[in-house]
């Protein structure tokens, strides 16, 4: 396969994904989107999703999404749910099931089964008069104007997929908003991984416990409590204990270079730093990092 063939190909699938998902722009109903994220909001049950094949991976996909944002969601494959995991849906729950064709007979057999718990549906589909969207409270259809943009004519699912995603991420996204998810509230579901890590507050990661000194401590007791404490630094107090400076290791090696002669006659006071960076305990632990690195920097 020469290079332009490549080209031609990467330019078939990307095209039709391309048309198809910036046709979501026109043909999105903002205010059926705003229903059903209310109509989530003002339930106590979760949002459960289900589709088959590559719909199903989609679904599974859009459940953990819309996990992380603040709503509880799941995946149940339909036939799992024919074999005894309906007993996982109650009536306060909202079901969403995503289709291309609308015509799934194993689909149609789950919301079927789940009239009995008058549960409300919504379907993401490419057939929004199919026999699915007839049983459905809300259809979000999408179009394919290039097809799916599969090689060779093939019908497998690229550009619907794509679809299907970006319409559970609006759905995601809108409910967020709704419920007035916050970045605190993110970061208490993603602590791990770089996303946690950018979402830290300072009081997150800060000691609250470290070494004090007075200030007509002498370089010995300096010395001695930094080594404690074990974070290269005491903190220097007045005698109401207030804070009236820091002392860093580098501090301790600057004020030894300059008074060599007479180094065991420094204090506590003589050594510290008046001006010592401060940081609100609410802010962000990346943004302290940041103007600690400026300093630093700076110096």
């Amino acid at each position: 396969m020469d290079h332009q063939a490549i080209k031609s190909t990467l330019n078939q699938v990307v095209k039709a994904s391309e048309r198809a998902v910036g046709n979501l722009l026109h043909t999105l109903d903002p205010l059926a989107l705003a229903d059903w994220a209310t109509s989530v909001q003002k339930s106590s049950g979760r949002v459960i999703f289900s589709g088959v094949g590559k719909s199903g991976v989609i679904a599974q996909k859009i459940a953990a999404t819309m996990a992380s944002l603040g709503t509880a969601s799941a995946f149940i494959h339909p036939t799992d749910a024919l074999h005894g995991d309906l007993g996982n849906i109650s009536h306060e729950d909202h079901l969403v099931v995503l289709s291309n064709s609308g015509e799934s007979e194993e689909l149609s057999r789950l919301i079927n089964s789940t009239k009995r718990l008058k549960i409300k549906i919504a379907l993401i589909t490419s057939n929004k008069n199919s026999e699915l969207g007839k049983h459905s409270d809300w259809v979000f259809s999408y179009a394919l104007p290039e097809g799916e943009g599969s090689p060779n004519g093939l019908s497998a699912p690229m550009a619907s997929s794509a679809c299907q995603l970006t319409i559970g991420d609006c759905l995601s996204a809108v409910l967020a908003n709704l419920k007035g998810f916050t970045g605190e509230m993110f970061s208490l579901n993603h602590p791990g991984g770089s996303i946690g890590s950018k979402l830290l507050k300072v009081r997150d990661v800060m000691n609250t416990v470290y070494p004090t000194v007075q200030c007509e401590d002498n370089l010995i007791t300096v010395l001695s409590k930094s080594t404690e404490g074990r974070l290269g630094m005491v903190v220097v107090l007045e005698k109401d204990n207030k804070l009236v400076g820091v002392i860093s290791d580098g501090d301790v090696r600057r004020a030894i270079q300059k008074n060599e002669d007479k180094a065991h006659l420094l204090t506590a006071k003589a050594m510290m730093s008046i001006n010592p960076i401060t940081m609100e305990q609410d802010n962000l632990a990346i943004d302290a990092a940041l103007m600690v690195s400026c300093t630093l920097v700076n110096e």
